[in-house]
């Protein structure tokens, strides 16, 4: 028969040795807040995913809060229905019939910081069902129109109506740039974290550099649906093109901070495979997947991988606007930071 160890011996005294301390350590993420940063071009969904946050750990938003929206909401409405407009007589000047003129020169004249009437939202209604406007929706790849304008235009009479008060989805659909950093602390679990939302337009991006060296962990949000857009700032580069770009610029300048990469929009990425109308090989050839929406995820997640190298990228599918999918994502990336942590103490 085997001999039992005793609880005196030296590899037995060491393991105890490792637990105390790991049991310390733990304790101590547990009492301090680790500090995560939201980075990622414009229009990612970054600022979705601080707002889902708030929502899951910190008991949503307020009905004072929400109220705050309403007027952000109004004006995603405003300059949906104006870019629609807008594309239309740059393109397709034959489809901005009489009707369709009439219908629009009140919203044409609305002053985006107002709020809108209802009369307006029933006009707006009309423009939204107008075949023209479906066309220009249709198209939506080829300007600058918002995620967020089929919803909201969808739901047009009823964000305008007099006791209008968003709700949470409402909230968490609604757009307005990101500019500067802003700062939430929540509690995941057991464990604080400071997370940390910064502008991802070019020219928010300077700010970064200020937040690598005080940061645990980057969460690097990039929208997979978004191949065949081009960026607000610059319409000769490709979105996907400078998320893949900037991502590599982050993990060469932040060669020991653990990375979370989240490729999100994946809801929207379904919808155009769905279409079959933007075939994901126009912006790389070498993809032999089709529209089919697996392949086209592994491929867009090797391209991201190629770009960090070597270092070990923790990989999330993603749908910022749901909730219940951001609940789970955020205990996984909980667990995933705390080890991290652990490892980079080297008591893992």
């Amino acid at each position: 028969m085997g001999q039992a160890l005793s609880c005196s011996d030296p590899e037995t005294r060491v393991d105890r040795a490792i637990s105390e301390s790991l049991r310390k350590e733990y304790k101590s993420l547990a009492n301090s807040a680790l500090r995560l940063v939201l980075l990622g071009p414009g229009s990612s969904g970054k600022s979705t995913i601080y707002k889902q946050a708030k929502i899951v750990y910190k008991g949503g938003f307020t009905e004072e809060e929400r109220s705050l929206y309403k007027q952000v909401i109004h004006a995603n409405c405003i300059d949906a229905v104006l870019l629609m407009i807008e594309f239309l007589r740059k393109n397709k000047e034959d489809l901005m019939t009489e009707d369709l003129r009439e219908l629009s020169k009140p919203v044409l004249l609305a002053d985006r910081a107002s709020e809108l009437t209802r009369e307006l939202g029933e006009r707006m209604a009309g423009i939204w069902k107008h075949p023209s406007i479906q066309y220009a929706y249709e198209e939506r790849a080829r300007f600058q129109l918002s995620d967020n304008a089929g919803y909201f235009l969808t739901h047009v009479t009823r964000v305008t109506a007099k006791m209008y008060i968003p709700t949470e989805e409402d909230v968490i659909r609604s757009r307005f740039r990101t500019s500067g950093i802003v700062e939430t602390q929540v509690m995941i679990e057991g464990v604080r974290f400071d997370l940390i939302d910064v502008g991802g337009q070019r020219g928010e991006r300077r700010k970064w550099i200020h937040l690598f060296q005080t940061v645990q962990a980057v969460l690097y949000v990039a929208a997979i649906s978004e191949y065949d857009q081009v960026c607000a700032e610059d319409n000769t580069q490709n979105r996907l093109t400078e998320a893949l770009v900037v991502f590599q610029d982050v993990c060469k300048r932040m060669p020991q901070t653990p990375i979370v990469l989240f490729l999100n929009k994946q809801d929207l990425l379904y919808e155009k495979m769905k279409e079959k109308k933007s075939p994901l090989s126009a912006l790389f050839p070498e993809y032999t997947g089709g529209f089919e929406v697996k392949a086209a995820i592994r491929f867009i997640e090797g391209k991201f991988l190629e770009r960090a190298g070597q270092r070990d990228i923790y990989v999330h599918l993603t749908s910022a606007v749901d909730t219940a999918v951001m609940r789970k994502v955020f205990h996984s990336v909980r667990d995933y930071i705390i080890r991290k942590s652990l490892t980079i103490s080297s008591l893992v």
